[in-house]
This record gives C-alpha cells, structure tokens and sequence, in this order.
C-alpha cells in the first residue's frame, strides 16, 4: 500500500502540516499491515492523506472516506494534531480501526465492532513500536 501524502487548500504550502502528515506515514502504513495480517483483509493499492478543512469550529479531529473515483483517503485536523500531547497518534489509531472495521464489517458507524477494532488496534501499537518488515 502506498501511503499519499496530499497537502492542499489553505495548507498548500504549509512545511509545518506537510511534516505532520509525514510524521504519521510509518505508523499509518505499519498499522495498516499489522492489523492485515491479524484480521486477513486486503489493503488499497493507495491511502491519500491530507489535512482535514474546517471552516467553522472543528467537530472532528479525523475522517476515513472512500470515493469510488480516488480511492481511500485518511484527514487529520492538523490543529487537533499540533495541540495533542501525542501528535494526533489516537486520532490515526481510531481511523485505522475504521478502516478494518469497514474492510471486515461493511460498518461506517461508531458501534461495538468500532469499538473492537480501536482496542486491537491499541494492542498492536502501544508506542509506535510497530515496524513494517519489507521483504527484499
């Protein structure tokens, strides 16, 4: 999988957004093939990830889409991501969980599968500890 870094709008030129998002590509791309390989579903051949656009007060610090033309995209509200202790690391667990959780359940929702899938996920990367092994 192939993890698109995509800094557009009014953070077109921001350095300081664009290292945000690049500071979350390894962890994204190592959760996504540990929870592959623990729940056994296939990955998109590409991820864009980009800052997700407020223009009034922020209600959500991420999102997970699919657009049947582009493909799969993760946003992180860069703001919510510079103000958090952790660099917005839970906010990307949580959309990796919907990811699987949408993979293996067709679900968009917040429920008890979501739930499941948040704790996997916070089992598997406890402290970015999580390394994808490239084959050769």
């Amino acid at each position: 999988m192939k993890i698109i870094v995509n800094c557009g709008g009014r953070y077109k030129n921001d350095e300081k957004a664009e290292n945000i998002l690049n500071h979350h590509v390894g962890y994204i791309d190592s959760l996504m093939y540990a929870l592959k390989k623990e729940f056994k579903f296939r990955l998109p051949a590409k991820l864009v990830l980009r800052p997700l656009y407020y223009r009034g007060i922020a209600t959500m610090a991420g999102r997970f889409n699919y657009n049947p033309s582009k493909g799969y995209s993760m946003a992180l509200h860069i703001e919510e991501c510079k103000r958090r202790k952790n660099k917005g690391e839970v906010i990307v667990k949580h959309e990796c969980a919907h990811f699987a959780n949408i993979m293996l359940h067709e679900d968009w929702g917040h429920g008890e599968k979501l739930n499941k899938m948040k704790s996997v996920c916070c089992k598997l990367s406890p402290h970015r500890k999580i390394r994808r092994k490239r084959k050769p």
